[in-house]
């Protein structure tokens, strides 16, 4: 999900700033000058972005303690909601205004003497919503902590998942390995993306594959003792002629509760393609260009 950043247009120098560095470093960013199409409900547009959002940065200056459309964004009954959603809510302080009463209870970027150090404590802040390869799965009946990484294994191209799933009431842990290998269409194609500095997207498009194509899939294992059990699969892009090597290699670790282990592989993937699929950027208007020039190179028209 997007970081929604709440401003006064008078700021817009500063947010602009703010927001293309923080883009630099892979974050999703809503503001109204990138996002707003003319015929859009303003309000209705604003609100649905806070709504759907992971983080909220509040630019709190002079100018916008005395916006009436700053106070609309940050009514405390709205930021009670989000809280009770746990998003991210970060105030960041751009010069020496007044804080509302019910933000000054927060820890707050510092921006009046170095953007650096603001900028620091900003990315610190929504670390948690905006990781890439990190994150946590947690359902009533167990809980799953994971990460993916991404290389290459000798030249082909490599997204590996680890899982490590504690279930509830047990002492019962699984650790799961994923490898998903890229054939060498596949890998060529990761390969002109990368060369454009256009990875990230690319990395995209891999996540979205294999979101889509393990939802629809009994991918699982059934753990009986300290034996790791594998599962050795293909995976196709029908749309590109493109495939892809899946290994996947689970275990039991720690004490033996006495029972079997079902470990639902497929799902855990589906739930991690999912979170990634929200916290990846959206590109600029300049990287949707660079994308199109290089689709033109590969021959296709998949985005």
């Amino acid at each position: 999900m997007a970081i929604f950043i709440s401003y006064s247009h008078e700021d817009r120098g500063f947010v602009e700033k703010l927001a293309q560095n923080l883009v630099l470093r892979k974050a999703r960013v809503w503001i109204d000058r990138w996002e707003l199409e003319v015929g859009d409900s303003l309000v209705s547009r604003v609100q649905e972005a806070i709504e759907s959002s992971s983080a909220l940065l509040v630019i709190m200056s002079e100018a916008a303690v005395r916006s009436e459309w700053c106070r609309r964004e940050l009514s405390a009954g709205l930021l009670r909601e989000l809280e009770e959603r746990r998003v991210v809510v970060l105030p960041v302080r751009v010069d020496d205004c007044t804080f509302p009463i019910f933000l000054r209870d927060k820890v707050y970027a510092d921006f009046r003497t170095s953007f650096d150090q603001g900028l620091e404590a900003v990315l610190e802040g929504i670390a948690s919503v905006t990781a890439e390869g990190l994150g946590t799965i947690d359902r009533p009946e167990f809980h799953v902590d994971w990460s993916m990484d991404w290389g290459y294994l000798g030249e082909r191209f490599l997204v590996k998942f680890l899982l490590v799933e504690h279930i509830s009431g047990t002492p019962a842990t699984a650790v799961t390995e994923v490898n998903v290998l890229a054939d060498d269409g596949a890998t060529a194609r990761y390969r002109e993306y990368e060369r454009e500095g256009l990875d990230w997207w690319a990395r995209q498009l891999v996540l979205e594959l294999i979101r889509e194509s393990v939802a629809s899939r009994d991918l699982h294992v059934i753990l009986t003792d300290q034996k790791p059990k594998t599962i050795e699969m293909g995976l196709r892009d029908p749309e590109l002629d493109l495939g892809y090597g899946i290994h996947v290699e689970s275990r039991r670790v720690g004490n033996d509760s006495g029972k079997d282990l079902l470990i639902d592989i497929g799902g855990q993937l589906a739930v991690i393609g999912e979170a990634s699929r929200e916290r990846f950027r959206k590109p600029t208007p300049d990287e949707w260009i660079r994308i199109g020039e290089v689709m033109t190179r590969l021959g296709t028209i998949r985005r």
